[in-house]
């Protein structure tokens, strides 16, 4: 993404080189040194480690597997994420521009001033061609990085997209600082040239970001994900089969199984992973199973949750990672919907409530909720909700109104913005 500051720099360090063919040479073998070690690393330990105590993210105990990860070929290359959503260009830049504005404090309207000044003066006829060259790699660097590459984010607008999403603009914001710097120089050359002055309101500006960001990072750290994963497992059955979708979960439960050694007795399952080879043949060695189709496929969301259950393991699911799968039977206890066997019954409102009070009362619970619509634990919160919700119903296809409003005033505890039915 950097591209053309790159080229600029490399192509200037030769040309000023005493000796241009050796100063090129030891460029090309600084990148191939800084690119080969941590590849090599992931070979070595891929080729040595078992899947049922070491977790991988890549499949790489093959050369081709180290290319597949160096290409991103699980996400594909050219793409953000590897998940079924367009690109809205228009949408992904003007939730850039929002952030980008605010995160650094005005920075890009001052960078937009210098250069309409500029513009208006015919200062670029002044510059000397070197600097006219460097600016503007600079602003190819910044385009590139910024609006076209964030244009094409094939990440949604809710939940936690945006967060995902905003990692990214550090990208075009360590290009800005620079452009920054140089806009400043030329609004404002008599401040500029006040060192003490110029020091003094740099520390005032950092400490506003400071202050201003404060909120947000305290807000980012709840604990309120771990709480989740812990919460879960306590009340998950013995040598349960998890299933369910989301970053947070899956990393939260691999490190709670892989270093803390929490419930080792529980596997959680992605469907989303499964069509990476080497996702889907570490969970069937770990479920005894086989989960891919005669022409060596994921299979479905469907008959992936029939070959589970043909295990023999109580099948549990945090969400939905398919709608084919909405209106399975099921049950729901704490964050977790058991799925039912066929012929299998549903436990009476009653014995359900009381399994759920069972459940909450080993619960952890935060005095507050989440504020961020689009914090990783935000929608965690619907999965404590889910189990009242689910129950509020049952009471009220039985006619039982105060039952059916006291689980819902329970579920609204967990999730009011998804619960919107109130007492008669």
């Amino acid at each position: 993404l950097l591209t053309p500051v790159g080229l600029l720099a490399a192509v200037r360090a030769v040309r000023e080189a005493r000796r241009p063919w050796v100063a090129a040479l030891v460029g090309i073998l600084a990148l191939f040194a800084g690119l080969l070690p941590p590849y090599i690393y992931v070979y070595v330990v891929a080729t040595t480690s078992d899947p049922r105590t070491t977790p991988m993210w890549i499949e790489a105990p093959t050369v081709a597997g180290v290319f597949f990860h160096f290409r991103r070929g699980a996400y594909g290359t050219l793409s953000l994420a590897g998940i079924p959503v367009k690109s809205d260009p228009l949408g992904n830049l003007a939730l850039f521009a929002r952030g980008f504005v605010r995160q650094m404090l005005g920075m890009p309207l001052v960078v937009l001033l210098a250069a309409g000044v500029a513009l208006v003066r015919k200062q670029a006829q002044a510059l000397p061609p070197r600097v006219l060259r460097s600016r503007l790699a600079l602003g190819a660097a910044f385009a590139l990085a910024g609006p076209v590459f964030i244009a094409r984010f094939n990440l949604p607008f809710h939940g936690a997209g945006p967060t995902v999403a905003e990692r990214f603009y550090l990208f075009p914001e360590v290009v800005l600082t620079v452009m920054g710097a140089l806009s400043l120089d030329a609004l404002v050359p008599w401040l500029m040239a006040r060192d003490g002055l110029a020091a003094a309101l740099a520390a005032q500006a950092g400490l506003a970001a400071a202050i201003l960001t404060v909120p947000e990072v305290l807000e980012h750290n709840r604990p309120t994900v771990e709480i989740y994963l812990e919460n879960t497992l306590r009340a998950a059955p013995a040598d349960a089969l998890i299933v369910g979708t989301g970053d947070h979960r899956w990393g939260g439960f691999m490190y709670l199984r892989y270093a803390l050694h929490m419930r080792d007795d529980v596997l959680y399952i992605v469907p989303g992973t499964m069509p990476q080879a080497w996702y889907r043949h570490d969970v069937e060695a770990m479920t005894g199973v086989s989960l891919e189709t005669p022409s060596h496929k994921p299979v479905g969301p469907k008959t992936l949750m029939a070959r589970l259950l043909a295990t023999g393991r109580p099948l549990l699911y945090t969400d939905w990672p398919d709608p084919e799968l909405e209106g399975m039977p099921h049950y729901s206890v704490g964050t977790l919907m058991r799925i039912l066997r066929p012929g299998e019954s549903p436990p009476t409102p009653e014995a359900l409530e009381a399994m759920n009070l069972e459940a909450f009362s080993e619960y952890e619970i935060e005095p507050t909720l989440p504020k961020d619509p689009n914090g990783w634990g935000y929608s965690l919160q619907d999965d404590y909700a889910r189990a009242w919700g689910e129950l509020g119903q049952a009471y009220g296809k039985e006619g039982n109104a105060v039952k059916e409003q006291e689980c819902y005033a329970r579920a609204a505890a967990f999730a009011p913005w998804r619960v919107r039915r109130t007492p008669d």
